[in-house]
């Protein structure tokens, strides 16, 4: 893990919270409207957690994932500051072009299967970018100035000044982690 960086990945609050108490170890990811062109790209390998309520909709989570959305709206409420609770380091990043495959996953990520279909289809080219993730919590999460730049619907912000990573801890052991790991492999085939 590096001792510092200075990016962090948009992700809606709800599942930043499932992957800070290691009910994820993925993301599925087709990216933002404003992305470097056009498309999501892993752009970094480790990078800390943004969480947002930006494009957030409940429709798109499975039942267990909307009772969630309440708490994770209370802890990073929209204002003038930008809380980041955790980092991640990418384990295994896979473009599948399956959707069979993808819904296969169901139960390891909190979309339904209509949402993953529906941003499998999105854009220019079928597929979605699946994320392994080893997250880590913080000691204390960075509370920072909300800047205007970190607006807009992109996936990557770049901060204003590299944040050390610290005191953070694995939110699961290496077993429990990688157990989870063969799991999404083991659905996707691989």
């Amino acid at each position: 893990m590096l001792e510092k960086n200075r990016y962090a990945l948009k992700e809606w609050a709800v599942v930043v919270n499932a992957l800070l108490t290691g009910k994820q170890v993925m993301l599925l990811r087709k990216g933002g409207i404003f992305e470097k062109r056009g498309e999501f790209e892993v752009e970094h390998r480790e990078f800390f957690l943004f969480p947002t309520l930006y494009h957030e909709k409940e429709n798109e989570l499975v039942p267990s994932a909307r009772a969630e959305v309440s708490t994770a709206e209370k802890n990073y409420p929209i204002g003038a500051e930008l809380r980041l609770p955790g980092y991640c380091v990418v384990e295994d990043h896979r473009w599948v072009d399956n959707l069979d495959k993808l819904q296969g996953l169901e139960g390891l990520h909190p979309l339904t299967p209509t949402a993953v279909e529906y941003r499998f289809n999105y854009g220019k080219q079928r597929g979605l970018h699946v994320l392994t993730l080893r997250t880590f919590r913080l000691a204390e999460p960075f509370v920072l100035p909300m800047e205007r730049c970190y607006d807009g619907c992109v996936s990557w912000v770049d901060l204003a000044r590299d944040l050390s990573t610290s005191g953070a801890s694995p939110v699961l052991t290496d077993s429990a982690f990688a157990e989870r790991v063969a799991t999404v492999r083991g659905r996707l085939g691989a």
